[in-house]
């Protein structure tokens, strides 16, 4: 090799080592929004009322959610039935890797279907929190 040869392939090593930087950096921000947005999601559902189950209970009802939504911590179900309403206890089952930050995020994802954030709860009489007034008295979510 010649002086000029070395010099270019030394130029070409320093690229590869900061382009290994720069997408290692990348990619462990993108890791910590994640992780961000998946604790936002935690927070707001268990505020809700709703919690995260390690397993999934035979005795719950089970549906599948399209996605969640952190800044509520709400899940979109879009096929579901009366049972969803009925049955005292529902799992929902949900992809970690389909939770996004704000409602905004989701908008042209949502067709036919229902948000849930937690549930159902009502004190409509004399301000008396009654749980399972219109749905489910638990609700928790076990993430795939």
């Amino acid at each position: 090799m010649n002086g000029v040869n070395i010099e270019i392939f030394l130029i070409f090593q320093k690229l590869q080592f900061i382009n290994s930087l720069l997408t290692q950096n990348i990619y462990n921000s993108i890791k910590n929004l994640k992780d961000i947005i998946m604790e936002k999601f935690i927070q707001n559902l268990k505020l809700a009322g709703g919690e995260i189950l390690e397993t999934i209970p035979n005795d719950w009802y089970q549906v599948k959610a399209e996605f969640g939504v952190a800044e509520n911590g709400s899940v979109f179900v879009g096929d579901y039935t009366k049972n969803l309403f009925l049955n005292e206890n529902v799992v929902v089952v949900l992809n970690k890797n389909e939770i996004y930050e704000n409602m905004t995020d989701v908008m042209d994802k949502i067709e036919e279907g229902v948000f849930i954030s937690g549930p159902s709860k009502t004190a409509d009489v004399e301000s008396f929190l009654v749980l399972g007034a219109h749905g489910p008295m638990r609700l928790g979510v076990y993430f795939v």
